[in-house]
């Protein structure tokens, strides 16, 4: 529940970042399998839930964002591990190289790789709302908007 708490990408939280990661995997598994590319959404989704729990008070626990985006991962794996009952090795590449080509290896499992690609695009809705925002204010301030 803290995971609602927490801010992340300064537009949403850990926890509906989480959410917005697995249900894009899942859309992302269902058009996989139509190609006849299986992949498991069990799995899938307890990676993407639980991919950066590491980072809960993360200003109390890295000294900056580039130790936070380094060792979260990290961090995560062990949460995983503590929470989930079905937890094994494919959820384990996904949690841990989640943030490659940043941190990490290249995920050895498609999961893993899903998972890459799940979370980078879901950043990237997330920063948009804010640029947004920013993009605004900025008109704004400079006279475009109003005079």
């Amino acid at each position: 529940m803290r995971a609602y708490d927490e801010t992340h990408h300064k537009a949403t939280s850990v926890a509906k970042h989480s959410e917005d990661v697995a249900c894009t995997c899942i859309r992302m598994c269902r058009l996989l399998k139509r190609f006849g590319i299986d992949i498991s959404r069990k799995d899938v989704v307890n990676a993407a839930l639980c991919h950066d729990l590491g980072m809960l008070d993360r200003d109390d626990v890295y000294e900056n964002d580039r130790e936070c985006h380094r060792l979260h991962p990290v961090e995560s794996v062990n949460v995983a591990k503590s929470i989930l009952s079905d937890y094994n090795d494919v959820v384990e590449d996904a949690i841990s190289n989640h943030m490659w080509p940043i941190a990490g290896d290249f995920p050895k499992t498609r999961e893993g790789r899903l998972i890459v690609v799940a979370d980078k695009y879901c950043a990237m809705k997330d920063v948009r709302h804010i640029m947004r925002l920013y993009l605004a204010l900025l008109l704004l301030r400079v006279g475009i908007i109003l005079p």
